[in-house]
């Protein structure tokens, strides 16, 4: 009988451990760190797009092209400043056409940023992300137009 209740509390005993190895590996690999080592921008000014858009992609970052043209006369963020992967870099081209982004989910700062290279107004309401905006995608900007932007 005594050996019975020592065989039973051993096999308990194993399935626990089973049970907390199984519990451990599955916390390891949700806590699993992403590369999110940050990255010096260049300064990309009298550059192709097309060069430094496969500068950017390489670096897991987001290029958002302003403008038809194909050399780089302008950026957002500047050179020096360090950005993590992800994050979007705007680029001033040398063309005369301007044309609406999708600002979905880019910060105020991102959408000033916007409104600087280009010439046009911002007229934010809310805080935080953009959730719309009153110009389509795509439609052709002239100096001096007002973007209403929506955040929350």
């Amino acid at each position: 009988m005594q050996e019975n209740r020592k065989n039973i509390l051993i096999s308990i005993g194993f399935v626990v451990i089973l049970i907390l190895v199984f519990i451990i590996n599955i916390l390891s690999k949700d806590t699993e760190k992403v590369n999110s080592t940050p990255y010096v921008l260049n300064n990309y000014m009298n550059q192709s797009t097309s060069y430094v858009e496969g500068i950017l992609k390489k670096h897991s970052l987001t290029p958002i092209l302003i403008g038809d043209g194909s050399t780089v006369v302008g950026q957002y963020p500047s050179s020096t400043t360090e950005v993590t992967m992800g994050s979007k870099v705007l680029l001033l081209t040398d063309g005369q056409k301007y044309t609406m982004p999708s600002m979905l989910g880019w910060s105020r700062k991102e959408a000033e940023a916007f409104a600087s290279l280009t010439g046009v107004e911002i007229k934010m309401n809310g805080l935080g992300s953009i959730y719309a905006q009153s110009i389509t995608k795509g439609t052709e900007l002239k100096q001096g137009t007002e973007i209403e932007l929506y955040a929350k």
